[in-house]
């Protein structure tokens, strides 16, 4: 599987146009790597992760088409990931190849598919929504998706989802927004997946180097916890890749600083365009 990083920061974006704090401030004047949109990824140009505000200026900024994709997995509704008047690009009025466009299946708690259904952007769009439960897995083409629960609170009603995406013999491990697992929940994994092996971990690093105790994001140090109890029940190997991703610009400094201090961990950093094989 190829996957290319269209986003890879939080809500406010990287650097936040509105703050002049020294992270954006030096960001700001940096180059490419240091400028990050709101987070979203593609998959073999067929499995589009998450559908933001940034979403057209991701594309434009990579030189990326999404007329192949024909699935798209939402983790949760908050606006980073899902903003619904994207719809409407897909939608004959605003789309000349409109009759060439596929189908595309949207995947997502019940919740979130009740958003899309609800409203006008999502009529005539081509596509065919599919709620989707925890630790069920979904069969698509040549792949297989399990979503599990993040830890992340979303609202009333609603819980943010991970995608597992597996072809062959090869699974990656989309796991943004979420907070540190425990032990708990990584056997729960275990126990409620067949996998055995995560080839590349994509993990939220959200809270970076801040003191911060919300447990809906990963700090450094609860991003390393985590990467400790997945490596205990054997869903990470020496071999594994590990990425850390979504980035807010409060204590997360520039890329070549991020870089250095994960790369002693054995981690790599995402940043705006990473493309990677697994």
């Amino acid at each position: 599987m190829e996957i290319t990083f269209l986003g890879t920061a939080a809500f406010e974006g990287y650097p936040n146009p509105f703050c002049d704090g020294k992270h954006c401030s030096f960001a700001i004047r940096s180059d490419n790597l240091d400028k990050r949109l709101r987070s979203a990824a593609i998959i073999d140009n067929k499995i589009l992760i998450d559908f933001g505000p940034d979403i057209v200026a991701s594309c434009q900024k990579l030189g990326l088409s999404l007329s192949e994709v024909e699935l798209l997995l939402i983790t949760h509704s908050h606006e980073d990931h899902l903003y619904i008047p994207n719809f409407a690009m897909r939608q004959r009025t605003f789309n000349e190849n409109f009759d060439g466009l596929k189908y595309m299946k949207v995947m997502a708690s019940a919740e979130v598919i009740n958003l899309i259904s609800d409203s006008e952007y999502s009529v005539d769009a081509k596509i065919l929504l599919n709620p989707s439960e925890p630790f069920n897995t979904y069969k698509f083409l040549e792949y297989e998706i399990i979503p599990v629960p993040a830890n992340h609170y979303v609202k009333e009603k609603e819980r943010g989802l991970l995608y597992f995406i597996k072809k062959g013999d090869k699974t990656i491990f989309y796991a943004t927004d979420t907070g540190a697992f425990d032990e708990v929940y990584v056997e729960t994994l275990v126990r409620n997946t067949s996998l055995n092996n995560i080839d590349l971990l994509i993990l939220d690093a959200t809270l970076g180097f801040s003191r911060s105790n919300y447990t809906g994001h990963n700090t450094f140090e609860s991003f390393l916890g985590t990467v400790s109890n997945l490596r205990k029940v054997g869903l990470l190997s020496e071999t594994s890749k590990i990425i850390a991703h979504h980035f807010s610009h409060h204590d997360n400094p520039n890329f070549h600083k991020l870089r250095e201090l994960y790369f002693e961990k054995g981690i790599l950093v995402s940043y705006d365009g990473l493309k990677l094989n697994v």
